[in-house]
């Protein structure tokens, strides 16, 4: 089968180092391979090189926000089909609004374990 998008990889795009690396740490435990970004632009220009099968992004990051990468990723072709769930500490009130700007999930920063499992569940097994 070939893919698109980079089967078994997660993005991970947070501007707060304990953040990413709690993130990583739920995320590998679960059987994903994990890259980091502690920014934006990084995060952009990787997803034009080789994008993954998933991506976890914070909401408020100092190079723009996390609505306007979602929505960016959403037009374009190759990455359009990603699922991508908001990383943020702001309150439940915002998860419509976080949706409809094109996130499939919301988690609440800094998320247990169950929660990751439940909104980016396990990648099937892939060939290195």
């Amino acid at each position: 089968m070939q893919y698109l998008l980079r089967p078994g990889w997660v993005f991970v795009l947070d501007d707060d180092e304990v953040a990413r690396k709690h993130a990583e740490a739920c995320l590998r435990r679960q059987g994903w391979r994990v890259h980091l970004f502690a920014d934006a632009n990084s995060f952009v220009e990787a997803m034009l090189v080789q994008p993954p099968e998933a991506a976890l992004v914070d909401i408020f990051l100092p190079q723009g926000a996390g609505t306007t990468i979602v929505s960016r990723l959403r037009r374009n072709s190759r990455t359009s089909r990603m699922r991508v769930v908001a990383y943020t500490a702001t309150s439940h009130d915002d998860r419509e609004l976080l949706m409809h700007s094109g996130f499939d999930e919301v988690l609440s920063k800094p998320g247990l374990p169950q929660d990751f499992e439940r909104l980016l569940p396990a990648p099937e097994a892939v060939p290195d």
